[in-house]
């Protein structure tokens, strides 16, 4: 056997026992997504019309990263 472990987290313990962690955690995380630091993959998009698709593909296992729902479209606004 390999010498391998699992290791998971709960946030709710961290946010009952921490909650200050949680902020500050969350402040970074969006001060990187603004620097333009996170790039997550979204490999399909979908209206809010179609969202029963979307949560198709996420059932079927064929979507291969983020699904997005577009709300509404930003052109039209």
């Amino acid at each position: 056997m390999k010498d391998a472990s699992a290791l998971g987290l709960s946030i709710g313990q961290i946010r009952k026992h921490q909650p200050k962690l949680i902020s500050e955690s969350l402040t970074e995380l969006l001060a990187w997504w603004t620097e333009g630091r996170l790039k997550p993959l979204v490999s399909a998009t979908y209206t809010l019309d179609n969202y029963a698709q979307a949560l198709e593909a996420i059932t079927s296992r064929r979507s291969t990263g983020k699904l997005a729902l577009i709300i509404r479209d930003e052109a039209a606004s």
